[in-house]
């Protein structure tokens, strides 16, 4: 699946990370929009687990703290590209 090869590309990087997000849409009501992702915006990833509704990987961003919005504490690795580091 798509999760599992971002997951064995994550590997490869060390926390914490670069990313890019390229998908914002079906923002969930939980997540106010100061919290969620902008398109072509750059964020750090801090953490990393499996999703227990999607089983998908999710990803913990420094610069969005979503702690409070359970159950979406995590974003969907997919919103996201890597920005290889140099």
């Amino acid at each position: 699946s798509i999760s599992m090869l971002v997951y064995a590309a994550v590997q490869i990087e060390s926390l914490p990370f670069k990313v890019v997000c390229i998908n914002n849409v079906d923002r969930p009501n939980e997540v106010p929009l100061n919290l969620w992702p902008e398109v072509g915006q750059p964020y750090t990833v801090v953490k990393m687990d499996k999703l227990k509704t999607s089983g998908g990987i999710g990803f913990k961003l420094a610069e969005l703290n979503t702690d409070g919005c359970f159950p979406f504490t995590y974003f969907v690795a997919e919103r996201f590209a890597i920005i290889p580091s140099v």
